[in-house]
This record gives C-alpha cells, sequence and structure tokens, in this order.
C-alpha cells in the first residue's frame, strides 16, 4: 500500500468490552508510538515485534491507562508500512483519547501545523 499518509483509528467495537485496541499505519506510526507510550521497567526502547508493557500517555503527559504496545516496522506487515498497536485494558474513554491525541499529532506532523493552527482547526 505504502502511502503518505498516517493513520489511526479503533481497532475493535465501540461500547463496553475487556480490551480496546487502537492500530497506527504508516510514515509516523512509530515516533507516534514513542510518544503516547512509555515502556515499563529499564528498558525503555521498544524492540520491534515485541509486545511491552507500559502506559499510555495524553498530550500533556498524564498517564491514561497500563497498557501493552507494539511496533511493527515496514516492510514486514500487511501494508508494507510501519504499523503500531497499542492494547488498553480500558475501553471507550482512554481508547478514544489514544486516537484523539494521536489524530492531533499527526495533524502536526504531516501538515507542519503550529499548535494554535491545530486547536483552531480542531475546534472547526
Amino acid at each position: 500500500m505504502n502511502t503518505t499518509a498516517t493513520i489511526a483509528a479503533i481497532a475493535t467495537a465501540s461500547g463496553a468490552g475487556g480490551i480496546g485496541i487502537v492500530r497506527v499505519s504508516g510514515p509516523h506510526a512509530l515516533s507516534l508510538l514513542k510518544t503516547l507510550f512509555h515502556p515499563a521497567g529499564k528498558e525503555k526502547a521498544l524492540r520491534p515485534w515485541m509486545l511491552r508493557r507500559g502506559k499510555i500517555v495524553d498530550k500533556d503527559g498524564a498517564v491514561l491507562d497500563d497498557a501493552l504496545a507494539v511496533a511493527m516496522p515496514g516492510p514486514k506487515t500487511f501494508t508494507g508500512e510501519d504499523v503500531a498497536a497499542v492494547a488498553s485494558e480500558w475501553t471507550g474513554v482512554p481508547v478514544r483519547q489514544i486516537t484523539q491525541d494521536g489524530g492531533e499529532r499527526l495533524l502536526h506532523l504531516q501538515l507542519g501545523l503550529s499548535i494554535k493552527q491545530l486547536e483552531s482547526l480542531l475546534r472547526s
């Protein structure tokens, strides 16, 4: 597939459930994962294809939830693109928050928008 867009989407059904998964795919997927997910333990690097436990943080650095995450660099993915996945035990608010924060960061990365421009765009 290999496009220039990076997309973030909720990969599980909406509503109450035991787990919520967010997948990010595209050229900024792995850098976005590094800003949204902080691995637990001494080793802070995310190694490819290794599932890690850690914390999901919002754009201000506040912890949203414990989670599992995996970084899958292309071209050895189904689409050939870089892919990141985060599995949160909470569904609903944290999963939507991950996607919202991720979407804001993607707009900033892809369009080079300033924070004020992003805020006005998101309000409209």
